[in-house]
């Protein structure tokens, strides 16, 4: 992601990357996570149509749907394994993960994204992801 890809980015993108930049402060700071932020970042400037299509569909939602994306990406990372130091428990790196995701959860069921069952259901997903692998 170049400088000038980011300069001259459709206004939409920009705010997709703000969105991005600005939930690595409001979630809990990590490396991992930064480095996931990061490639969600070069994601979107690699998928900048679909991204305008995102943004454009519900302005009110574009911060939800960038946290949705940054979810689905740290329940994959946890999911590997790598974060884990033996099975179903998770290391240092792995439970700042965990407690970045629980805070995403936490706004969509503070901004109404999502009801509180659906929260509550991705989070028995997400845990029982994590008890699958390590």
């Amino acid at each position: 992601m170049g400088f000038f890809d980011t300069i001259f980015a459709p206004l939409e993108i920009k705010t997709i990357l703000t969105i991005i930049e600005e939930a690595k402060t409001k979630f809990g700071r990590s490396t991992i996570f930064d480095q996931i932020a990061d490639k969600l970042k070069r994601d979107v400037m690699a998928d900048k149509s679909t991204w305008v299509r995102v943004y454009n569909d519900n302005p009110k939602l574009a911060n939800n749907r960038v946290y949705k994306a940054l979810l689905m990406d740290i329940d994959e990372e946890l999911s590997t394994g790598r974060h884990h130091i033996y099975r179903g428990a998770l290391g240092l790196s792995g439970g700042s993960l965990m407690s970045i995701a629980d805070s995403i959860l936490k706004e969509f069921k503070t901004t109404g994204y999502w009801t509180s069952q659906v929260v509550d259901e991705q989070s028995i997903i997400l845990r029982g992801n994590i008890k699958g692998v390590g």
